[in-house]
């Protein structure tokens, strides 16, 4: 398992907004078409909420895992990968300071 880790917050921001886009549409669709029965406007709603949480899961992960990289959380920036490459600066600049002295 790598450090790219989201856990569960992907999904809940996508049900978050899954829940807002699926009760508005509701909402909105039976104050708008007073006439359309209601297992219509249950399996039309359910649709599309599923197509909206499908479109969305994978971009609200990205996002979640890249502000996660920039606050260098979760393994990204580790302390050991740090000094590691401290290291690796450290002994590169010492090896060109002895070719400048050859």
């Amino acid at each position: 398992m790598t450090g790219e880790r989201a856990d569960d917050a992907p999904a809940f921001v996508t049900l978050f907004v899954c829940c807002f886009v699926g009760g508005a549409g509701v909402l909105l669709s039976d104050a708008a078409f007073l006439q359309m029965p209601l297992l219509a406007s249950a399996l039309l709603w359910l649709a599309v909420t599923t197509a909206v949480g499908l479109l969305i899961l994978p971009r609200i992960k990205g996002a979640i895992v890249g502000a996660e990289w920039a606050l260098r959380m979760h393994g990204f920036g580790a302390a050991g990968a740090g000094a590691e490459r401290a290291r690796g600066n450290a002994r590169a600049a010492e090896e060109e300071a002895q070719k400048r002295r050859r």
